[in-house]
């Protein structure tokens, strides 16, 4: 970002952008740097203030993000199956505490199957996981 030679303050816009990941505090740097030899007019920047440093903290507790979330991502809400061998569902899950490996699957009626994902080193806390459950024979509707 460039801006005027004598300009005394400028605002930069930071916008962090929201999404469901548990990931703690991120920072942002912001320093000002000479400018080329060849420019006019010339200026110093002093040193002593030519940084800024911002952090931006993730959801507070009690916002929602410190419980489980689990996402139906397919098949979308109100669609319709007509006679259908199979339907696939895929669902995220997020627990800003832990990992949600094994998820039961229930109709209206009772359990029709369950999903495990196995890990050979446990995620970090908070990681999205996707789960998916095929579904077979089901009821039209």
């Amino acid at each position: 970002m460039e801006f005027p030679a004598g300009v005394i303050s400028v605002q930069v816009l930071i916008a962090p952008l929201e999404d469901d990941l548990v990931e703690g505090d991120k920072e942002v740097r912001v320093q000002l740097v000479e400018p080329p030899i060849d420019s006019l007019p010339t200026y110093k920047i002093n040193l002593e203030h030519a940084r800024a440093k911002i952090v931006i903290h993730d959801k507070p507790t009690g916002s929602g993000w410190d419980r489980p979330v689990v996402e139906i991502l397919s098949p979308k809400q109100g669609e319709r199956f007509v006679n259908p061998e199979q339907v696939l569902f895929t669902v995220r899950t997020v627990d800003p505490n832990g990992t949600i490996a094994h998820l039961d699957w229930f109709d209206g009626n009772g359990k029709i199957g369950e999903s495990d994902i196995v890990f050979i080193r446990k995620p970090d806390p908070g990681l999205p996981l996707t789960h998916e459950f095929n579904w077979k024979h089901p009821p039209s509707g």
